[in-house]
């Protein structure tokens, strides 16, 4: 899996912000706040094993301004597109969506963390 992150410790960037620096420096930026909401409500429920129900329902108002957020240099491409999932205060999540995806947008990622001040990581 590859995330994005601060570097250095420094604190993560508001969701609309990350969305800003994208639009600013992408040909083409899209943002689907539902998909990212599912994203999200997913990964916490999956982690919040022993929660009440009332303690996950304040976990998930926690992230209700994630969102899927695509970025693209070329709008006529099908295959040159970074995907992403923007949670507040977490990790900017990549999704590869077909065999050679990785390589084929390293660019992309690296243009979008530059943009950011984050940093690449890969577990």
């Amino acid at each position: 899996m590859t995330f994005l992150r601060p570097k250095d410790d420094n604190q993560y960037i508001p969701v609309k912000e990350v969305v800003s620096r994208a639009t600013g420096e992408f040909g083409f930026t899209y943002c689907e706040q539902k998909r990212g909401l599912r994203y999200a409500a997913e990964r916490l429920l999956n982690s919040t094993n022993g929660l009440s129900h009332h303690e996950k329902s304040q976990a998930l108002l926690q992230v209700s301004d994630s969102i899927e957020m695509i970025v693209v240099d070329d709008r006529q491409s099908d295959d040159d597109f970074l995907k992403c999932y923007v949670i507040p205060k977490e990790p900017i999540a990549i999704e590869y969506v077909y065999e050679g995806h990785a390589e084929r947008v390293e660019p992309l990622l690296v243009k979008l963390a530059n943009s950011l001040g984050y940093e690449i990581c890969r577990v």
